[in-house]
């Protein structure tokens, strides 16, 4: 019912702090803050700003939440049947070795449900993968500043969550991250989110690049429509336009600035199934007063047997010391039935990853060539088709060949769609071309 959670988002050597607080479905921004230089301060200086200024503003560290760089990992959907549902959990891990680029064994991911609009048959699941390696310097990082993180989690799925949660209904959203150099973004169309980056030193030239990328992916007939938010270090490159409210109670005007942070805090608290919690749970930090009531008790027990022994008969000294030791064998139980739970846990992982060890990758040629087919425009042709080890090439005739590409990287089978030698005008009046795609990005 009540959740105070903090965002963390470090860019360009900044920490960005959002602190959110949830209360029966009403949200609010405690506030926002910086700390410069969070990135190359020693250990030392990392913890004592932080405590500086969680002393002074009284940030509470139960909920941490941090965003990873888009680098860091990636966030793919899937799209499954309905009738699977029932079984999910092991159909994700049949399909992870087809969505991370790692080996299994060497990342962390996690998995969470879109929840489906009445009557659909197919169901949406959003996979974040991240490297072991790079989470666990992560986590390492900010603990050792005092910031335990409770939850971690890639920064495309947090966004396209916080704009799914702050404006419900509205679609789409847009959100760019403009850094020095690099601009990445996504879109979310009510169920479904796409991500696209792009390089260069013009930020005004690579903000306008993954923007139109965003709206062919999104399909986004109407670009007027959709929402913008843009941030960033590099964001103020970008030509001027009515700054963004962020409807939270006690935003100011310039919270904007700091989304990714308020994006961090809200992957705490959205249920919309876009940023799956990828920090395993024993690396969870929790802080729970249960834990501690066993304790308190034999305690407490041990100091009444011991004042017992002193000012009582030696009769009371051993009642005293029976009831605690029924204490104790009340709780042992409990512990040894949680040890249990993780070897069970153990065993079912391992289980788990044999089976996933075992399935093989389906040949997608029909697949391929039936996608393929469906997207090329009524006055295009194909003269050749070819497939071999999840990778597609095709040669023909089109009027727009840029126009097929777009079509052809929107869908959400093929990846790395590119031209394959250039493009060569034919006496028919069309274009002869050669495209080379991936498939493998759907079930």
């Amino acid at each position: 019912m009540l959740n105070t959670t903090v965002g963390l988002e470090l860019a360009e050597e900044t920490l960005s702090i959002a602190v959110v607080r949830s209360f029966l479905g009403r949200r609010r921004l405690l506030g926002t803050y910086d700390v410069p230089g969070f990135g190359s301060m020693p250990v030392e200086e990392r913890r004592r700003r932080w405590l500086d200024l969680r002393k002074k503003h009284g940030i509470p560290v139960s909920r941490v939440h941090l965003i990873l760089p888009h680098a860091d990992g990636i966030a793919r959907q899937l799209e499954l049947p309905l009738e699977v549902q029932d079984k999910l959990d092991d159909v994700v891990r049949l399909q992870m070795e087809a969505v991370s680029p790692w080996p299994v064994e060497e990342v962390y991911w996690a998995w969470a449900r879109t929840p489906s609009a009445k009557g659909a048959k197919n169901l949406t699941v959003t996979i974040v993968v991240v490297p072991k390696g790079r989470l666990d310097a992560h986590a390492e990082t900010f603990g050792a500043a005092g910031l335990p993180l409770r939850g971690a989690t890639i920064a495309a799925g947090a966004w396209a969550a916080s704009a799914a949660t702050l404006w419900e209904g509205a679609a789409p959203i847009i959100v760019l991250n403009c850094g020095p150099g690099h601009v990445e973004g996504v879109v979310t169309t009510g169920r479904r989110f796409f991500t696209a980056g792009g390089a260069g030193s013009d930020t005004v030239a690579a903000a306008r690049s993954v923007l139109d990328r965003l709206l062919a992916l999104g399909r986004v007939s109407e670009p007027d429509d959709a929402r913008l938010v843009a941030y960033g270090t590099a964001v103020d490159a970008l030509p001027e336009e009515s700054p963004v409210h962020i409807p939270l109670e006690n935003a100011p005007a310039g919270a904007w600035r700091r989304f990714g942070a308020v994006a961090a805090a809200l992957s705490g608290i959205s249920d919309c199934g876009f940023a799956p919690n990828v920090l395993p749970p024993a690396q969870r930090y929790r802080e729970s007063r249960r834990q501690l009531i066993p304790t308190a008790v034999l305690v407490v027990l041990g100091v009444a047997g011991l004042l017992a022994s002193i000012v009582r008969e030696p009769y009371q000294s051993r009642i005293y010391a029976a009831r605690i030791a029924e204490e104790i064998e009340r709780v042992a139980p409990e512990a040894m039935a949680v040890a249990d739970r993780e070897q069970e846990l153990l065993a079912l992982e391992q289980r788990y990853q044999s089976l996933a060890g075992h399935a093989s990758s389906p040949d997608r040629a029909l697949e391929s060539l039936r996608a393929v087919a469906g997207l090329l425009p009524v006055t295009d042709w194909l003269s050749s088709y070819s497939y071999q080890d999840g990778r597609v090439e095709i040669t023909g005739l089109a009027l727009d060949t840029t126009a097929l590409q777009g079509l052809l990287e929107a869908d959400a089978l093929f990846g790395n769609v590119e031209f394959v030698g250039p493009v060569s005008p034919d006496p028919s009046g069309k274009n002869r071309f050669t495209l080379r795609l991936e498939t493998g990005a759907a079930p």
